[in-house]
C-alpha cells in the first residue's frame, strides 16, 4: 500500500513510519520539521515530501500523527484535498472534538479513529493493545484496524465511553504523578534513589517517563478531556478523606479491605507484585 503519515517526526510519527516501512509498504512523509522529516526519511528509506499535497497525493492510506488541538482543521484540510478513494486515520488521545470532524469528511473518504494503548517505546506490537473508537460502523472500522495491524489486541468503544476512560487512563494516573513530583519538591531525586526501594524506585521511573515522553499530552488531557475535572475532583476527595484517617489506624485498616477486596476482583490482581518486582529489575 501507499501510506502517507502526516506528522511522521514526531515520537509515535517516528514509530508507525518504521512500522509501515519494515511491513514493506511505500511510505510517504511529512512534517513541518523539515530537517527531522529529512532525517527520518534517509534513515527508513522513506519518501519524503515537502509539502501536504505531495505526501496525500496517490495515497491509499493518510496516517495523521499531530497534536490534538490541530486534529479536526487537519480533517477538514485534507477533506478539501482528496478527491480519490482513501483511508484517513487518526490517533488523537480525546475523540470528543474529532469524531464530530471525522463524520463530516466527504464521501470517498474512509475515517478511522484509533488509540494506541502504547507508546514509542514498544518494541513489539503483538504487546500493544489498540481502541478503536465509532465513527459509523465500528465493526468495520475494526476489520480495517486489524488489517493495518494484524498483530495488535482490539477494544471498540464509542467516543463517550473513550474519554470517560480515558480520563481515568490517562489523565489521572498523570496528574498523580505530578502531584507526587510536586511533592518531591525539596529532596535532592538522586539522592532519594539511593533511598528508594521497589515501589518508589517504579513510582519515579513513571514520573520520569511521563515528563520525558508525554509532557506534550499532560495539558490537553488535564483540560481538554470533558470528563478530567469530575476524575480529578473524585481523586482529590479521596485524597481528603485519605488524609482523615492517616491517624485512626482501624478506620485505615477499614479502608485498606475495601481497596483488597475491590482490586482482588482484577484478574491480574495475583500478578501485581512480580510485574513490579520486573519493572524495578529492568529499571536497575
Amino acid at each position: 500500500m501507499n501510506i502517507a503519515i502526516i506528522g511522521a517526526a514526531g515520537n509515535m510519527g517516528k514509530w508507525f513510519t518504521n512500522y509501515f516501512i519494515k511491513k514493506g509498504h511505500n511510505v510517504s512523509i511529512y512534517d513541518k520539521r523539515r530537517k527531522d522529516a529529512e532525517v527520518l526519511a534517509k534513515e527508513v528509506s522513506a519518501e519524503h515530501a515537502l509539502t501536504l499535497k505531495q505526501c496525500i497525493h496517490n495515497s491509499d492510506v493518510i496516517f495523521l500523527s499531530i497534536p490534538i488541538e490541530v486534529t479536526p482543521q487537519m480533517l477538514a484540510k485534507i477533506g478539501r484535498m482528496v478527491k480519490s478513494s482513501v483511508l484517513l486515520v487518526e490517533i488523537s488521545s480525546i475523540k470528543s472534538p474529532v469524531i464530530s470532524a471525522l463524520r463530516r469528511l466527504p464521501k470517498q473518504i474512509t475515517p478511522l479513529s484509533l488509540h494506541p494503548l502504547f507508546g514509542p517505546g514498544l518494541t513489539d506490537l503483538k504487546f500493544g493493545r489498540i481502541i478503536v473508537v465509532k465513527v459509523n460502523d465500528v465493526n468495520r472500522e475494526a476489520e480495517l484496524a486489524k488489517q493495518l495491524f494484524p498483530e495488535a489486541s482490539f477494544v471498540m468503544c464509542d467516543v463517550k465511553e473513550h474519554d470517560e476512560m480515558m480520563a481515568y487512563s490517562l489523565t489521572l494516573p498523570y496528574f498523580v504523578n505530578l502531584a507526587f513530583g510536586l511533592s518531591l519538591s525539596k529532596l535532592e531525586v538522586a539522592k532519594l534513589r539511593q533511598y528508594a526501594g521497589t515501589t518508589l524506585t517504579v513510582q519515579l521511573d513513571l514520573l520520569e517517563a511521563t515528563i520525558q515522553s508525554s509532557k506534550h499530552l499532560i495539558f490537553p488531557l488535564l483540560v481538554k478531556n470533558p470528563y478530567s475535572k469530575e476524575v480529578v475532583k473524585r481523586y482529590l476527595g479521596a485524597v481528603k478523606t485519605l488524609n482523615q484517617y492517616v491517624k485512626k489506624e482501624a478506620e485505615l485498616e477499614k479502608v485498606v479491605k475495601k481497596l483488597e477486596k475491590k482490586m482482588s476482583s482484577d484478574p491480574t490482581y495475583s500478578k501485581a507484585y512480580q510485574n513490579i518486582y520486573r519493572l524495578a529489575e529492568k529499571s536497575n
